[in-house]
């Protein structure tokens, strides 16, 4: 019975029962803070839920929300970019060759790509995706499985490949194309599934570039210079939200997809845009000042501006201030 029950749970749970052990007895124990991180800048960090990584340019760091340090590694990346799931985290060199998965036992396997890589994206299968230049077409894009298996690949005749995600399941693949016409750019968002190279959905989009996509629940985050699109993963409907400037900032919270709009020459004068799972927008607000880090979660909106945190409802009404050290440019929101 216990071995049924085992073989059941490991189809069912996203990576395996023997992962997910490792993972919960990982996240178990006291720590306390300040904690010390390797390396001189921290150029990202990811909260899930009961512990959020830290990419720093040498290292990649797990603590648990009490400041009990997992692991830290050392990446040795020139470029580090990482992406992470609710099961793992990948760390790329972009304009590398290398790619790292860990879970919270440390990196738990590698892969070495023939060609440079442009782009990466992991999903809570454990299923991960790459793109990368290519020697007989413009870009490549290979899907893996938690195994680091090869299970698709589709290529890119013409256009460059600047974006690649997962859906939640690790059986959707989606990636932004973009190409000059007319010295301009235009791009397109292509959907994917694992059964054939022909597109399931694509949405172009004319003179403008998708700077990055994000998994937002039932849908697809688009992001332009100065438009947020939203495309439903099997209905491929399409919705728009604009503010008044550029986007500046993209985050994905728990309860949706949270929009920073200002304009270059002033930085300091912010519209707010909360947007749920499904697309559609929760609110929109202002906040003034200049913004080095924001995020979303649980109808919390949570920012640093200059030597203040602060912390409003989904409406903008602030809740709570700070203060905090000139030095504070970056957080992570623990707890579910």
């Amino acid at each position: 019975v216990i071995c049924a029950f085992c073989i059941f749970m490991s189809l069912i749970l996203p990576v395996s029962l023997a992962e997910n052990i490792v993972n919960t007895v990982s996240v178990m124990g006291a720590g306390s803070y300040p904690s010390n991180i390797s390396g001189s800048t921290v150029l990202d960090t990811v909260s899930n839920g009961s512990y959020y990584y830290v990419l720093s340019d040498t290292n990649i760091t797990a603590f648990n929300n009490s400041g009990k340090k997992i692991f830290s590694e050392m990446h040795g990346f020139a470029n580090p970019i990482m992406s992470v799931s609710s099961t793992r985290a990948i760390v790329y060199d972009q304009g590398g060759n290398n790619l790292y998965v860990y879970n919270l036992s440390g990196q738990i396997n590698s892969l070495q790509t023939e060609n440079k890589i442009i782009s990466a994206n992991i999903s809570r299968s454990g299923n991960f995706a790459v793109a990368t230049h290519s020697d007989s077409y413009t870009s490549s894009v290979f899907v893996y499985d938690k195994n680091c298996e090869q299970i698709y690949v589709w290529n890119s005749a013409k256009n460059i490949v600047n974006n690649v995600l997962l859906n939640s399941s690790g059986k959707q693949l989606a990636v932004s194309t973009l190409n000059a016409v007319s010295g301009q750019y235009d791009s397109n968002v292509i959907i994917l599934d694992f059964e054939s190279p022909d597109p399931l959905y694509t949405l172009k989009l004319d003179t403008s570039v998708a700077l990055s996509l994000i998994n937002s629940g039932k849908g697809i985050s688009v992001i332009t210079a100065d438009k947020y699109k939203f495309i439903h993963w099997s209905k491929f409907t399409v919705s728009d939200i604009t503010a008044s400037g550029e986007i500046n900032v993209c985050c994905r919270g728990k309860n949706g997809t949270l929009l920073v709009f200002n304009r270059a020459n002033d930085r300091s004068d912010n519209t707010v845009v909360l947007v749920s799972n499904k697309g559609e927008k929760i609110s929109e607000f202002k906040l003034n000042g200049i913004i080095t880090d924001i995020a979303f979660t649980n109808n919390r909106v949570y920012y640093i501006s200059e030597n203040k945190v602060s912390i409003t409802d989904k409406n903008g009404v602030v809740l709570r201030d700070a203060p905090c050290d000139y030095g504070a440019v970056r957080f992570s929101v623990t707890g579910s």
